[in-house]
């Protein structure tokens, strides 16, 4: 999760209080089922050997890769989500 006083939008501006928490968890959101999509294609055969921090290292690598995908744009579900719960 984005850490600090505020968040950083696409547009480079700096969202804080319920806005900021809002973009956050909007973009962790995405990022989770970004991960959950990109799972498949970073899992190693059943025939390899794994190891327990091989194992780890790839779902930490999955996770990272989401995030980075959807605060970079994504699929668009972070601005979707934004947008509607900000619509007065």
């Amino acid at each position: 999760m984005i850490q600090g006083a505020g968040a950083v939008d696409s547009r480079g501006r700096l969202e804080t209080g319920a806005q900021g928490r809002l973009f956050e968890a909007a973009h962790e959101f995405e990022a989770q089922m970004m991960k959950e999509l990109i799972r498949p294609m970073t899992q190693l055969s059943e025939s390899d050997e794994v190891s327990s921090s091989e194992g780890a290292l790839t779902d930490f690598a999955s996770e990272a890769l989401g995030r980075s995908l959807s605060l970079a744009g994504g699929f668009g579900i972070a601005e979707k989500i934004i947008n509607g719960l900000c619509q007065k």
